[in-house]
């Protein structure tokens, strides 16, 4: 017998392995794979953190545009009633108050109007931001806003 089989003989079985050679069966697999699991476990939060945030941004984002859509017909609606108290009061048939209950109704509304526009940007921001496009560089395509 040769000295390396036979050195190999004598080897516990936790070292020599299998016959393709000696394999380490000491503690830093396990080590190394419970470390592993725990990146792994972080890994998978994280996603699903990030899967979190861009879902809650797409429901901020489709809230703001439905109000958005329902305030432009308030606005609407507020526009037309003030026309028509005004062409009311100049026939005599409405006062002064109601006028400027209309005119109010309409502020109300043009407020309303700005809040929701405003709601829609943000949301637009904060879906950008949590998808990554808002700190990617603008596409060099496309020129410069003034």
């Amino acid at each position: 017998m040769n000295t390396i089989a036979a050195s190999a003989a004598r080897l516990p079985k936790t070292v020599t392995g299998s016959s393709f050679g000696p394999t380490w069966q000491g503690p830093w697999p396990s080590t190394a794979l419970r470390g592993l699991g725990a990146a792994s476990a972080e890994i998978a939060a994280t996603r699903d953190r990030a899967v979190r945030d861009v879902w809650r941004a797409y429901a901020m984002l489709t809230t703001a545009l439905r109000q958005r859509a329902v305030v432009a017909a308030l606005l609407a609606a507020s526009d037309a009633s003030y026309e028509q108290s005004i062409v009311a009061y100049r026939n005599g048939l409405a006062t002064f108050v109601e006028v400027d209950e209309a005119r109010r109704g309409l502020a109300d509304a043009q407020l309303a109007d700005y809040e929701s526009a405003a709601n829609v940007r943000m949301a637009l921001s904060r879906l950008a931001l949590s998808t990554g496009e808002l700190l990617r560089d603008p596409d060099p395509e496309l020129p410069a806003r003034n």
